[in-house]
């Protein structure tokens, strides 16, 4: 959005929320910073949202990012909307609405501004601001990136149809620009992984799980000379962009690869053979419960019978490309200008990644062509 304007007239507004999360503050700052007099409740329930409300007396209601339903007395009152922001396109409905979207491979994607309704996400639509899925971004990060912009701008368009008098529009499925539908929630079934699908279905797959819960799956490898199967969950998947490594990783093997069949390793992560192509796992935990630690693939399962790829250097690419392969820093130029990305997950790094990025770093130093350097982070 354009910079942060003083509101012409400065309103109350109630946040109800789970918690007070990225989106969340985003939200918060921009309002504050527009003048507008926030009060944040978390972790309200039932007629703790009504007792909060009515103490508060706001001229509207926020619900950034809200799970629970909200009382029918507080959306009912019409001189005091209670908006919900939903992390969907028009139409879209459910719980688990960012991980359809990345495991079924939309291209484009939103998130609409809702009055609040005895239905769950089938209210009135005040706002929607939509975006491309044009990259390989997990959950996780696609949330806190477009979806927080996306929300912030479809909460201010509907603040501003509001403050001119502008009624919200009634959901209408048989509307050309209402394109999505009620989802059920994701199960575990659905987070189960089928390595027999192309390395791009699998990679969608466990990007709609990850950061959380992760996706479900079964890793075969070699140990003490036999093959073992472990059940694991999932994250960091990146699709490896050279057929050519695959194929031969699989020749190489001693056993006659099959989908699910680890065939290689680097910088912690395993390469994974599919039915097409092959998927970098950076990530595993070793079973889905709670106190197991999510930790860098290799360190989970036995790996020493794997082949260890070489890290290839990697020129610099052209603004806006990533590596086709599982590289987590890289660069790319522009006019003088070299960006040095360093995507590492959940922006974690260890003593050997910090020495990577050190070494590119001071290859930098000793380039001519490179007059600035921007540090991109992930």
């Amino acid at each position: 959005p354009a910079p942060a304007e003083m509101a012409g007239n400065p309103r109350k507004v109630t946040f109800l929320c789970n918690s007070l999360n990225g989106l969340s503050q985003r939200l918060y700052l921009e309002l504050a910073a527009r003048g507008h007099h926030v009060t944040v409740h978390e972790d309200a329930r039932g007629e703790d949202m009504t007792r909060a409300v009515e103490a508060d007396r706001p001229d509207l209601v926020l619900c950034p990012f809200l799970t629970r339903r909200v009382p029918a007395g507080l959306y009912n009152n019409p001189a005091r909307p209670v908006l919900i922001v939903h992390p969907g396109i028009p139409g879209d409905r459910g719980p688990s609405s960012i991980d359809w979207a990345l495991k079924e491979g939309a291209t484009e994607w939103g998130v609409t501004v809702l009055q609040a309704a005895d239905e769950m996400d089938a209210g009135d639509i005040w706002a929607s601001c939509k975006f491309p899925l044009n990259r390989q971004a997990a959950k996780s990060s696609l949330y806190g990136k477009e979806v927080t912009q996306a929300a912030l701008l479809a909460v201010l368009g509907a603040l501003d149809a509001w403050e001119r008098d502008v009624p919200p529009t009634p959901l209408d499925y048989s509307h050309p620009e209402v394109e999505g539908q009620l989802q059920r929630k994701l199960t575990s079934e659905d987070r189960r992984v089928d390595w027999s699908l192309p390395a791009e279905h699998v990679a969608r797959a466990v990007r709609a799980c990850d950061s959380q819960p992760g996706a479900l799956g079964v890793l075969r490898l070699p140990a003490q000379g036999q093959l073992q199967e472990h059940k694991v969950v999932l994250f960091g998947a990146c699709v490896e962009g050279d057929c050519d490594v695959v194929r031969r990783l699989r020749k190489d093997r001693a056993w006659r690869v099959r989908p699910g069949d680890v065939i290689g390793r680097l910088n912690g992560a395993m390469l994974v053979s599919c039915g097409e192509g092959g998927v970098w796992v950076s990530h595993l935990k070793a079973s889905p419960k709670k106190t197991s630690l999510k930790l860098p693939a290799t360190s989970v399962l036995p790996s020493a019978d794997l082949p260890t790829l070489p890290i290839s250097p990697c020129a610099p690419l052209p603004p806006g490309a990533r590596p086709q392969t599982f590289q987590d820093v890289w660069t790319t130029r522009q006019d003088g200008v070299c960006y040095v990305h360093f995507d590492f997950y959940n922006g974690a790094m260890s003593t050997e990644q910090c020495r990577r990025l050190e070494q590119v770093l001071w290859s930098l130093e000793q380039d001519p062509d490179c007059s600035v350097v921007v540090l991109m982070g992930g």
